[in-house]
């Protein structure tokens, strides 16, 4: 999950040849394969979401010593906010200004360095500037190094953890790419993909539906235990991917803008709360994709996710590692796939190596003459 535009952070990067840019590899088909009940499982009917043994109030960002080296600070938001609006066929500068936005022509021009209006194509990616007066909590939930699949996981058994909480996601398999995956498989092969850690993934899967220490008591929790039917294909391995994308969405988006609109199941929208961290700015948004604003708040307050968070792993910032990405880490010479005194056109990237969303580790290159062709 270490990735910025102007510094790639993967110790690997997948240089690939095709002269546009990268499209998103198709996600394997997926099945799933019933398993039988085990005497160990709790009723999911009356089975209620963890909670902390105590009743005290959790303590999401404790005081702490300032790290000796300071943090990549989070950019200072440059404007409005805006939204990303594809151009339909048939699409107009002043239709888009007027219903979407509700603002001027010359703003949009400005805003993406248009001199002609009637210049727009189909397929043309427009910011436009969107009008929200609600801003989310500002309480800290993860450090970074717990939401990034950080040096903080290290010693973490997740298979040895889901079978000592002994729920639903124990007994579950589901075939991936033609192989029949375990729960703990299909976690740990999405942490890695999208460099989300599996805590995260576990902490998100028990709050949204109890499948780590109970079972899901619906049909909908069931299928879609992560999005609650409001995103991503049905059964886990889709639902994984969907999470971590939606994780990633926020933190990233966080990290580049300064800002993230958040947008609710209800298609309503907030911003963040100013002086928050990227990894909370990442829980923030797959959350709220499910709910609505008021229920949101009360989610990603002391008593909401944090509190199954706690119960499940304890107390996150004992194992923080801060600054994750220091202000002084430098980029490590990249080696390209071609010998000195040769030209090749960058023609896409940084971007995911395996699906949307997943973390940045390519580049894609092509020799000038070959444009739109694989052939490095």
């Amino acid at each position: 999950m270490f990735k910025r535009w102007g510094q790639l952070l993967l110790p690997i990067f997948l240089l690939t040849a095709c002269g546009h840019p990268a499209t998103t590899p198709a996600i394997p088909t997926a099945e799933v394969t019933p398993v039988p009940a085990t005497t160990t499982q709790v009723d999911a009917a009356t089975a209620p979401v963890t909670q902390p043994s105590d009743a005290t109030s959790p303590s999401p960002s404790p005081t702490k010593a300032p790290p000796a080296v300071p943090g990549m600070p989070i950019p200072t938001p440059a404007g409005p906010p805006t939204d990303i609006y594809t151009v339909q066929a048939g699409d107009t500068l002043s239709a888009i200004a007027y219903y979407r936005c509700g603002c001027e022509v010359e703003e949009l021009m400005a805003l993406n360095d248009i001199e002609d209006p009637s210049g727009l194509q189909a397929g043309q990616s427009l910011q436009i500037p969107v009008q929200i007066d609600r801003v989310g909590p500002a309480l800290h939930l993860l450090p970074d190094s717990e939401v990034v699949y950080s040096p903080s996981y290290i010693g973490f058994d997740v298979a040895g953890f889901i079978q000592e909480k002994g729920g639903y996601l124990a007994t579950y398999t589901q075939k991936v790419s033609g192989q029949e995956r375990t729960g703990a498989q299909l976690v740990e092969m999405i942490s890695q993909d999208f460099s989300v850690g599996p805590r995260v993934l576990l902490a998100l899967l028990e709050y949204q539906s109890r499948w780590v220490t109970s079972a899901p008591a619906t049909e909908l929790e069931q299928e879609f235990p992560m999005s609650l039917g409001h995103g991503g294909q049905a059964e886990l391995y889709f639902q994984l991917s969907w999470a971590a994308n939606r994780v990633n969405e926020g933190y990233y988006g966080y990290k580049r803008h300064g800002r993230v609109a958040f947008t609710f199941a209800d298609r309503s929208r907030a911003l963040t709360a100013d002086g928050l961290n990227a990894g909370t700015v990442g829980i923030q948004n797959v959350l709220a994709m499910t709910t609505d604003w008021e229920t949101w708040r009360q989610e990603v307050d002391a008593d909401g996710f944090i509190r199954t968070y706690q119960a499940l792993f304890g107390d996150p910032y004992a194992r923080a590692i801060e600054p994750l990405v220091p202000a002084d880490l430098t980029q490590p010479p990249l080696s390209l796939p071609w010998e000195g005194g040769h030209t090749g056109d960058l023609s896409g990237g940084p971007h995911g190596a395996w699906f949307g969303g997943s973390a940045w580790a390519a580049l894609d290159f092509a020799p000038p003459d070959v444009r739109g062709h694989c052939g490095i």
